[in-house]
């Protein structure tokens, strides 16, 4: 039997050393980790930001005649409802009697009637608006109930009719606030006879919330001027 030199065991024994020491170092090590003990509990967290709030319709209340205003009992934040005196003007003969004011009465007048008619106008299109709106988000309810209709159209449907139904309430709560205008400034066009003896009461159009107050104290005023402001906060 030959006999295998010593210097290839040594040879042979370094290669083995060099391998192992190879697959050593390529091996995964286990990495140090911190161990702690957790429960089972409630996550919260806040988020705190500014913003702005914005009404959908805001109704501003105009003095319909020249007079003296009493003293307003309304401050904002304080709720109204629709018919309730929110101002009382007390004429004075030299108004009655002045041409100028009664020529911007008549402005007035004419102005709140061009408003009235734009309401109408607004609330009829909001009106056959909704009727659309209705008769397509039953459609797709019978077509949704056989799967024809996905879920995200039937949603899109349900949104649209939402919308057209705000807006259409919307335009005719408009349409009796501007109705109201025009009261008030014909209210304007009182004679002097009447105009000595008669108050006028100036009524809320809508009911809602008191967002300003222009004319806090007593005071003259002339037809135009405004009063308050009152929103539906609800819409915010």
């Amino acid at each position: 039997m030959k006999r295998i030199p010593s210097r290839w065991w040594i040879v042979g024994s370094l290669t083995a050393a060099f391998v192992l020491l190879v697959a050593w170092l390529a091996s995964p090590r286990a990495r140090e980790v911190d161990l702690a003990q957790v429960d089972r509990g409630v996550v919260a967290d806040t988020l705190t930001d500014q913003g702005y709030a914005r009404v959908r319709q805001a109704y501003v209340v105009s003095a319909p005649t020249p007079g003296q205003i009493d003293r307003l009992g309304l401050k904002v934040g304080d709720r109204v409802v629709v018919g309730q005196a929110v101002a009382r003007i007390r004429p004075s003969a030299s108004a009655a009697l002045d041409p100028r004011l009664h020529a911007q009465s008549l402005a007035a007048v004419s102005a709140a009637l061009a408003a009235e008619q734009s309401a109408v106008g607004r609330a009829a299109a909001a009106r056959a608006l909704l009727d659309r709106e209705t008769a397509r988000v039953e459609r797709d309810r019978s077509l949704a109930a056989d799967g024809i209709v996905s879920r995200a159209g039937l949603e899109a449907a349900e949104t649209a009719y939402r919308a057209a139904r705000a807006e259409a309430q919307s335009a005719a709560a408009d349409v009796s606030a501007r109705r109201a205008d025009v009261v008030r400034a014909r209210a304007g066009l009182i004679g002097p006879e009447a105009a000595t003896a008669v108050a006028t009461v100036v009524s809320a159009p809508v009911s809602g919330t008191v967002t300003r107050v222009f004319q806090e104290s007593a005071r003259t005023t002339q037809a135009g001027e405004p009063l308050v402001e009152i929103a539906d906060t609800r819409g915010l």
